[in-house]
C-alpha cells in the first residue's frame, strides 16, 4: 500500500490545533486533541440564496460592465429616466453618479465596476426620442462625456473593454446600418463597415483587433456570419440555418458551436453548427429540437440544458465535441433559466413554467440534476454570473405590473470541513 508522503509528496505535519487554512485532502496530527484530521469537501449542506441588495431602479436593455467574480458589477442605462448606474461590490447595489445622457438600448464594454464604457442608444426626454452617439467613459466614481460615436444609433453589436472596443451595425431614425466604429480609449474612427446591414446581431471578442458577429433580430440576416481582423470585416460561412430566436451558444472566437433555437417555418431546431475560426459546419445535431434554451460550456464541451418545444422541456443534453447525448432531465421543465458554471458542475436559477415565472434552483454536477434552495423571487431572463459556490443573479422579468425585477440574489455553498480520523 502507498504511504500518505508517496501520495502527497510531503510526511503528515503536527499542528498545536487546525492549520489555518487546509487544502481539501490534507491530513494533519492535531496535538491538541491527540487526534488525527483530516478535511473532505462539504457534500452534506446544500447551497442557499441570499438576496443581495436590490437593484434600486427596475430596468431593462441596459449597458452592463460584469466582472468573472459575482463581485464587480456595473449596470447603466435603461428604464426610465435612463441614466441611473449602480455598482455592485458583492453585497449591495449602489446608486452612483448618473450617466449625463439618459437612454436605454445602449451598449457597453468592460468587466468591472470600475473602468466601463457607454454608448448609443435611444435618447429619452429631455434629449428627446432619438437615437444618440453619446459615449461616457466610467472611471469608477463618475461618467465622463468623451468623442461620440460618428454615426448615432442603438442596438448594434459590441465587443472589447472600455480602452479598445467595437461598435457595430444597429439602427438609425430611419435606417438599419452596417457601420463600424473603433474605439482607442479616446476617439471612435469609422473603419470598414460589416458586409450586410443590420441591427441586434451578437458580437465576440475582447479588444477592437479581432471579433465575430452572427445574427440578428430579422429573418433575412438571422445566419450571417462576419469576422473581424482589426481592419476589415469578412463574410465567412453562414450558419446553415436562421437560427434567429433564442439558440444556445458558446465558446469562442475561434471555436465555437450554436445549436437549437428557432427557424421560422419549420419551427424549433434541432440542427447545430460548430465555428473552428473560419467556417460553421453542421455537425450533430441535437437529439430534442427547442428554443430558449439555457446551457454554457465550450466548442468541444457543453450542456443545452431546458426550451421550449413549443411546450416547456426539461430535457438535458452533453457535447463532447462531435454527439449530443441525452442525460438527465432537470427535476422541472422551463425555458428562459439562467445557468452559470460550467457543463460539468453549474447552476439553473429561474425561467418560465406552468404556471408562470420560476423559483426553482437545480444544480448539474455532470451526471444529474439536485434540487437545491429556491430563488427568494421569481425570475426569468434574469443576468447572471459566477461559480456553483459563489454565484450572482440580477434583474429579468417578474409576474405582474410592472414586470420588471430590480432584485439581486447571491448564491453561496459552504466550503469544505474538517473531520476526525477515527483511531479506534
Amino acid at each position: 500500500m502507498a504511504e500518505y508522503k508517496e501520495i502527497h509528496g510531503t510526511k503528515i505535519r503536527n499542528y498545536t490545533t487546525n492549520p489555518d487554512n487546509p487544502i481539501t485532502g490534507e491530513v494533519w496530527y492535531n496535538a491538541t486533541d491527540n487526534v488525527l484530521k483530516f478535511e473532505q469537501p462539504n457534500t452534506t449542506s446544500a447551497g442557499s440564496w441570499a438576496t443581495g441588495g436590490n437593484l434600486n431602479s427596475n430596468r431593462t436593455d441596459m449597458a452592463t460592465s460584469v466582472a468573472s467574480s459575482p463581485t464587480s458589477a456595473l449596470v447603466a442605462g435603461g428604464g426610465s429616466p435612463g441614466r441611473e448606474t449602480e455598482k455592485y461590490n458583492g453585497t449591495s447595489w449602489t446608486e452612483v453618479n448618473d450617466l449625463n445622457t439618459g437612454r436605454f438600448s445602449l451598449r457597453g464594454a468592460g468587466d468591472s465596476n470600475t473602468a466601463a464604457l457607454a454608448f448609443g442608444g435611444y435618447g429619452l426626454p429631455p434629449t428627446g426620442n432619438t437615437v444618440t452617439g453619446a459615449t461616457e467613459l466610467w472611471g469608477g466614481t463618475n461618467w465622463t462625456e468623451v468623442n461620440d460615436l460618428n454615426t448615432a444609433r442603438q442596438a448594434g453589436g459590441n465587443s472589447g473593454t472600455s480602452t479598445s472596443a467595437l461598435f457595430f451595425g444597429g439602427a438609425t431614425d430611419t435606417a438599419t446600418v452596417g457601420n463600424t466604429e473603433s474605439w482607442n480609449g479616446t476617439n471612435w474612427t469609422e473603419v470598414n463597415d460589416i458586409n450586410t446591414a443590420r441591427n441586434g446581431a451578437r458580437g465576440l471578442g475582447l479588444t477592437n483587433t479581432a471579433a465575430l458577429m452572427n445574427g440578428s433580430g430579422a429573418i433575412p440576416t438571422g445566419g450571417l456570419t462576419e469576422q473581424w481582423n482589426g481592419t476589415n470585416w469578412t463574410e465567412v460561412n453562414d450558419v446553415t440555418s436562421n437560427h434567429v430566436q433564442s439558440a444556445m451558444a458558446a465558446g469562442t472566437t475561434s471555436d465555437a458551436i450554436a445549436a437549437g433555437g428557432y427557424e421560422y417555418g419549420p419551427g424549433p431546431s434541432d440542427k447545430t453548427e460548430k465555428w473552428n475560426g473560419t467556417n460553421w459546419t453542421e455537425v450533430n445535431d441535437l437529439n430534442d429540437a427547442r428554443y430558449y434554451i439555457a446551457g454554457n460550456g465550450t466548442g468541444t464541451a457543453a450542456i443545452a440544458n431546458g426550451g421550449e418545444s413549443p411546450g416547456y422541456v426539461a430535457v438535458t443534453e452533453i457535447w463532447n465535441g462531435t454527439n449530443w447525448t441525452e442525460v438527465a432531465d432537470m427535476n422541472t421543465a422551463r425555458n428562459g433559466a439562467s445557468t452559470f458554471g460550467t457543463y460539468t458542475n453549474a447552476i439553473t436559477a429561474g425561467g418560465n413554467f406552468t404556471p408562470g415565472k420560476s423559483a426553482d434552483v437545480e444544480q448539474w454536477n455532470g451526471s444529474a440534476w439536485s434540487e437545491q434552495n429556491n430563488l427568494n423571487t421569481a425570475t426569468n431572463a434574469a443576468a447572471a454570473a459566477g461559480s456553483t459556490t459563489a454565484g450572482i443573479y440580477f434583474g429579468g422579468a417578474i409576474p405582474g405590473t410592472p414586470d420588471r425585477s430590480g432584485a439581486t440574489q447571491e448564491w453561496n455553498t459552504p466550503g469544505s470541513i474538517v473531520k476526525t480520523i477515527s483511531t479506534d
